[in-house]
This record gives C-alpha cells, sequence and structure tokens, in this order.
C-alpha cells in the first residue's frame, strides 16, 4: 500500500524543526555590532507614531536607506519595550515564513513536491543562514529576501495565468517593499527574466513591456540610494592598500568563497577580514580563485546544455551577491560576510538535491542499496546541519560570545577584539577589556578610535594619565567624535579640573548639539563642584529628553532632588535608572532614597493614628500635608492643608 503523508504535515514538522533548532535565541541579547545604531542608540525607532513611522522614510545619510526594516524597529521596540527576544522572535517568524516561500519557488521551478520539502527543510536549518536570522542588525536580509521570495512567487503565478493581474500588482507591490527594506533588491528584474528563461518564455514586446517598470524602478532607486551614501573613508583606506589586480582575485573569491560554505559549511564566522598583502602578494587561495572559477564556468557552458538546471541555479546563486562581491568597495570590516548567502542558498540547494535525484534515476533507482545510501546519507546531512546551526546559534547569545567565536577561528581581527572590549567594559570586566582593546591596537596601530576605546578602559581603571595620553592622540587628530570629546572632559572632571572639563564637554555640544552625555557632564559640574543641585536639573533634562535610555541621567538627577529635599522624585528616577541597570538596587544612594521614602511613610502613619484617636491640631495637618506634598500625593496634600487652616480657625 502506498502511503502519502499530506504536505501540510510535512511543511509543519519542518517549521517546528526550524523553530526548535532558532529558539534559543529568545534568550540572546542585542550585540554591540551596529545593533546600537538601528535599535538599541537609535531614538527613532524608541517612538511608533505616524510622524515617527514617516520620518523613517524620509532621505538620510545616517545609514544604508531601509526605511521599512526600520519601521519593524520600531514595532518591535513598541510591542517588547526594547525586548530583544521580541526582535528575536520576529526574526525567527520571518525566517519560517521564507522556508515556506522556498518551499513554493522549488515546487514551481520543479514541479517535484519531494524536491521542495527536502530543499526547504536543508534552508530552513543551514550554518550559513544563522547570521542572517540571529543578528537582528540583518533584519534587512531577512525582510527583503522575504519580498523577493514572495515576488517570485507572484510572477509564477501572473506567468500561470492565476489571478493574473492581480498577481502582476502583488509583485510590483513586494518589489517596492523589498527596496524599502534593502536597496540590494533592485537586481530583482533581472530574477523575472531569468524566471522567464527557465520557462522557456520568448523574449518579445509582451515580456519587455511587463519588465519595463521593473528595470525603471531600480534604475531610478539605485541612483537615489548612492546619492543618499557617503563615501566611508575606511574603506577607501582599506581599498587604497590594493592595486586592481588584487581587487579582481578578491572579486574571485569571494564569488568562490559563499559557494565553498553553503557546500561545506564548516570554520563560519561573522566576520572576515581582508587578506594582508605581502611584498605585493595576497595568500595562494586568492590566486587560485580565478582558475577555479573559469573552470566552474567552463562546466556549467559544457552540461548546461543539457541540464539548464545548472545554468538557472548559477544565475540564481551569482545575481543576490552581484552588489556585494565587492566590485564597487562598501564594507571596511569584511571582505565577504555570511548573512549575503541566504537567498543564494536556495539555488545552491535546489542543483544539489536536484542532481542527487537525477544521479539516482540514472543509476540507482531500482536499487534498494543507493535509494538507502541516498536516504541515509540525506538524514546524515540534515543532522550536521543541525548541529552546526545549534553551534552557530548559541555563539550569537550575546556579543562577547559572538567575538569570541571570530577570535577563535581567526586571531587576527581587530574589529573582534575592540568589540569585545567595549561589552566588557559593560560588565565592568576592565583588564580584560584592556587586553583586548592592545590587541586591536596591536592588529590596527592607525586607527584613532581605538584609541579611544583603550582610553575609556583606562579612566574606568582610574589611570587618568595614561588615558590623557590616548584620547589626546585622539582629539589632536582632527578624527574625534563628540563621545571622545566627552571622555577626555570626564578625565579632567575626575582629576578635578573642571574649567578643562567643561572645555572638552562644550567641545562635545558644539559638535553635536543632541550629544546627550555632554549635558550630563555640564550637570555634573553643577551637582558636585558647585554643589548647586537646583541648576544641574536643566542640563540633567536636556539630558534625559535626548537620550531617555541612559540610566547616568536618571541617576545623577535623582541625586540632585535627594539632595533638594524632593523624595518623591527622586524615588521615580532612582527606580528609571535601576530599570536600565539592576546591579544599582544596593547602591548607596537608592538606599538613602528608600530610607527616605520609609520614613515619610512612618510620619504619615503616626499622624494618621493621631487622626484617627482625635489628638491632630493645626500644626500635625500642616505636617501630614507637608509629607504628602514630600511623597507626591497632591491631592491629600491639598485636604490636610485645609484641613490645618481649618483648626487654626477655630
Amino acid at each position: 500500500m502506498n502511503y502519502r503523508i499530506d504536505t501540510r504535515l510535512l511543511l509543519a514538522a519542518i517549521l517546528l524543526l526550524v523553530t526548535a533548532v532558532y529558539l534559543p535565541l529568545r534568550n540572546a541579547e542585542f550585540t554591540n555590532w551596529d545593533d546600537q545604531i538601528h535599535v538599541t542608540g537609535n531614538a527613532k525607532v524608541h517612538t511608533l507614531t505616524w510622524d515617527s513611522a514617516l520620518e523613517h522614510f524620509r532621505p538620510h545619510t545616517e545609514y544604508m536607506y531601509h526605511p521599512l526594516t526600520m519601521l519593524t524597529y520600531a514595532l518591535e521596540w513598541k510591542i517588547g519595550g526594547g525586548s530583544p527576544a521580541v526582535f528575536h522572535l520576529f526574526s525567527l517568524l520571518l525566517h519560517l515564513v521564507n522556508v515556506l516561500l522556498v518551499y513554493r519557488l522549488i515546487l514551481r521551478l520543479s514541479s517535484d513536491r519531494s524536491i521542495a520539502l527536502i530543499v526547504a527543510l536543508l534552508f530552513g536549518i543551514h550554518p550559513v543562514n544563522v547570521e542572517t536570522v540571529a543578528w537582528i542588525s540583518s533584519r534587512k536580509d531577512l525582510l527583503y529576501s522575504l519580498f523577493f521570495l514572495a515576488g517570485l512567487e507572484l510572477y509564477g503565478k501572473f506567468r500561470a495565468g492565476e489571478s493574473r493581474w492581480l498577481s502582476y500588482a502583488g509583485v510590483n507591490l513586494v518589489f517596492i517593499l523589498g527596496l524599502l527594506s534593502k536597496p540590494t533588491m533592485v537586481v530583482f528584474p533581472v530574477a523575472l527574466v531569468l524566471m522567464d528563461w527557465w520557462s522557456n518564455r520568448a523574449w518579445d514586446r509582451g515580456a519587455f513591456l511587463e519588465k519595463l517598470p521593473f528595470f525603471l524602478i531600480s534604475i531610478g532607486f539605485g541612483i537615489f540610494t548612492m546619492q543618499l551614501s557617503n563615501s566611508d573613508t575606511d574603506v577607501v583606506t582599506i581599498i587604497s592598500l590594493y592595486d586592481l589586480r588584487h581587487q579582481v582575485l578578491m572579486v574571485s573569491y569571494a564569488a568562490l568563497f559563499y559557494l565553498g560554505k553553503l557546500l561545506l559549511p564548516i570554520g563560519l564566522s561573522a566576520m572576515y577580514h581582508y587578506p594582508a598583502v605581502v611584498d605585493g602578494m595576497l595568500p595562494l587561495q586568492y590566486y587560485a580563485a580565478p582558475v577555479l572559477l573559469g573552470s566552474i564556468a567552463a562546466f556549467l557552458i559544457y552540461f548546461g546544455r543539457r541540464h539548464r538546471y545548472l545554468l538557472f541555479g548559477a544565475g540564481l546563486y551569482l545575481l543576490p551577491l552581484l552588489l556585494v562581491l565587492q566590485v564597487l568597495p562598501f564594507n571596511n570590516t569584511s571582505l565577504v560576510a555570511e548573512r549575503y548567502a541566504y537567498i543564494s542558498s536556495v539555488a545552491v540547494l535546489f542543483v544539489l538535491v536536484l542532481t542527487v535525484k537525477k544521479l539516482l534515476e540514472r543509476f540507482g533507482s531500482a536499487d534498494p542499496f543507493w535509494r538507502a545510501t541516498t536516504v541515509a546519507s540525506m538524514t546524515l546531512l540534515m543532522f550536521l546541519y543541525i548541529g552546526g546551526t545549534a553551534i552557530r546559534v548559541a555563539a550569537w547569545k550575546d556579543s562577547i560570545s559572538i567575538f569570541t567565536s571570530v577570535i577563535e577561528r581567526d586571531p587576527n581581527v581587530w574589529i573582534a577584539y575592540a568589540n569585545r572590549a567595549i561589552d566588557r567594559i559593560k560588565l565592568t570586566a576592565y583588564m580584560d577589556a584592556l587586553t583586548d582593546a592592545n590587541r586591536a591596537i596591536e592588529l590596527h596601530p592607525t586607527r584613532k578610535a581605538l584609541n579611544a576605546l583603550r582610553g575609556n578602559v583606562l579612566f574606568f581603571l582610574k589611570r587618568y594619565d595614561e588615558a590623557l595620553v590616548d584620547l589626546d592622540s585622539v582629539t589632536f587628530s582632527g578624527k574625534a567624535k563628540p563621545n571622545d570629546y566627552y571622555n577626555k572632559g570626564s578625565v579632567f572632571y575626575y582629576l578635578e579640573e573642571y574649567d578643562s572639563a567643561k572645555a572638552y564637554f562644550r567641545m562635545a555640544m558644539d559638535r553635536n548639539p543632541t550629544f546627550a552625555p555632554s549635558y550630563m557632564g555640564y550637570g555634573l559640574i553643577e551637582l558636585n563642584m558647585r554643589k548647586d543641585a537646583a541648576a544641574s536639573l536643566k542640563y540633567f533634562d536636556s539630558a534625559i529628553v535626548l537620550d531617555g535610555t541612559q540610566w547616568d541621567a536618571y541617576y545623577f538627577r535623582a541625586s540632585a532632588f535627594h539632595i533638594l529635599g524632593r523624595p518623591r522624585e527622586a524615588l521615580d528616577d532612582i527606580s528609571r535608572a535601576l530599570a536600565y541597570r539592576q546591579s544599582l538596587a544596593g547602591d548607596t544612594l537608592a538606599l538613602k532614597i528608600n530610607a527616605s521614602i520609609a520614613s515619610l511613610s512612618t510620619t504619615i502613619t503616626d499622624i494618621s493614628e493621631s487622626v484617627i484617636n482625635g489628638r491632630a491640631d493645626a500644626r500635625m495637618f500642616a505636617e501630614l500635608s507637608r509629607t504628602y506634598a514630600l511623597v507626591g500625593d497632591s491631592l491629600r496634600a491639598r485636604r490636610s492643608q485645609l484641613r490645618s487652616e481649618g483648626r487654626r480657625g477655630q
């Protein structure tokens, strides 16, 4: 008897397996690798209104133009209040949708349910795709991939005559949404041409007119985003180390890198740095890359005549990579990145699975041994992918974990040490952070931002004079950022050179009037040097208005309120500070504020008992009114004041 399991049950099982493998991400944190730029330190995604939503769509040069991606961040921040679990679970949901879309695409291409199911499964659990799902800042890759795949499915419906014009409108819609998710979507019209070629469609006037709007929009959007982009001086500096011959070799290497990692996903990493040039030469593998690439091209040309799926797969593999092969350099930290292979993995897996099936049909379709061997091999591959993906998911737990994994694979990636140092500072592991900062400077001695990082570490170690040496090298270089001036001002503050501290806080403020820490620095000088708590409040207020995510400003404003005898406001602020930094629970200031509130509560209880027993006089009601006012109960304060005045009138 032939048993055929319902496709929906098989798809549900695949989705459950993918979910199980990725579910540990619900406990993962944000990383300090661009997540602070896009999410945690980006005030634009911390509110969600019509005005704030429209703001994402206005042209800017702060980062890549992907307003729809930023809008998803704002929505998730609204839902979860900044909880990273919400962001990770939403990324997983997008990945699951993409798994379903991959199934639909492969089914349309092959008309074979088993091939479509296997490709969808392997795509869902492939270790190379972990970075795209696990790294919150890679949301744009997930989102544009969803629209890319959805567009191909809708175009297939259009070509098949299924709700023809509605499907065509849908293709246009998801194309626009993909562009607003990531500009790489500009290659999508070529994918439509590739789909036509696969279905043996003649290139006629109708096909041309169908594609014309897509190509015109792509060209226009490409020009628009290029005009918005800022030239990255670090990229220019890196590329100046290589001549044209080197760049050709690196592009060839990158084109093969993704294929190699997709076929053999070992030695994976979040960062792959540029190769070193020794005596004008790159490492040997870069010279082998064009030869191997040429050999693969010859193989495809020869066998592609009879097996068109090889050429189709090659086209679908290369298409999403065209803009990320560093032909026009744009990335200053990595020559290649695993997240760029997300859609390309579909092509490679399609070719791989279809090739295995064709070989089995030709040589072993009637042989139980070969059929069993194929099933065993695919099962083993599945478990290897699951194990590799589980390892990569664990590596994305937090910043220290992911950058440690980068360093373990390659101890010469300077930015991994720098980013790990940043998180070690947050954990107060200052000596470890100093070791990382020193190693980063050793690997990249000309990058002044690393001196700023080490200066910050030395500041926390209270080695102020050494910190000044590093910070001087940054601020005198002309490459200083507002934070560098602020850090230098902080060093002078702790050296009790307050005039110098104010001067550098002012420099930070002048270079960026919205830089919140500079206002906090001014407030600290008013609070601790001039002993003027009232004057300090306006600076702390400004810091909080500009950036309400910094615990420091709430903490020091709480201190000012406490000094001014405003315990209710002090308690509110110390509570906000605690929400961002739980280690403050046992802080001296927090204990003093809580003790003050407890004392006021005792006073209220004592006077209330006197009122109940009929022993209260005008003075007691006046004291009760003042106490209620201090704890922020204005209504009861007013009532007690009226009762005090009434007693005086008797």
